[in-house]
């Protein structure tokens, strides 16, 4: 919906977003690495020879990478390490900042998504002192102040385990968030 900025015709009439998922976008040194590994994977030098190979050969490629991506840390709960980059053409900015100043296509749109969106995203997490190591991973780049801040959103006390604490951050960073910003 955010692609080119919105700025020519749309692609479609009309957007059915069921669960919206705004995953924290990687920096540009994480989008090159993971572009270098793909490209080193499949033996091609360059995009163009990517664009090249038969579909069959990019879904096992596709597979292949995403394995070995978990293996690498940092990795966390829900984080699925792919996902766009802001490249100042097909996607020209956050969505966030898209969406807040209407740079999207504009088409009718249903939003739909579940309160508890984090729940099956935050599984590995059993114990209070994985809660901020896990925070720190998902939201890398990120300084004391932000998540301070964030566990005084969120402050322990007001959840029965980390898990819960962990699920009600995710849903709404994530999810709820997108969603909002959709309408």
């Amino acid at each position: 919906m955010m692609a080119f900025g919105g700025a020519d015709y749309p692609p479609f009439r009309a957007v059915l977003s069921e669960y919206p998922w705004w995953q924290p976008f990687q920096n540009v040194s994480s989008a090159e690495k993971q572009y270098r590994d793909v490209l080193a994977a499949a033996n091609c030098p360059d995009i163009t020879c990517l664009r090249g190979l038969p579909e069959s050969t990019l879904s096992n490629l596709n597979q292949a990478v995403l394995n070995s991506s978990y293996l690498q840390p940092p990795y966390a709960d829900g984080d699925f390490g792919f996902g766009p980059v802001v490249d100042g053409k097909f996607i020209q900015e956050l969505p966030n900042e898209a969406y807040k100043t209407g740079r999207h296509y504009k088409v009718p749109l249903l939003v739909d998504h579940n309160e508890w969106e984090g729940y099956s995203f935050s599984l590995l997490i059993n114990q209070s002192s994985q809660i901020l190591p896990d925070a720190q991973t998902f939201f890398p780049g990120r300084g004391p102040t932000f998540f301070t801040k964030l566990f005084q959103l969120y402050p322990a006390s007001a959840y029965n385990s980390s898990f819960w604490q962990r699920v009600a951050w995710f849903s709404d960073v994530v999810v709820t968030c997108t969603a909002s910003y959709l309408h």
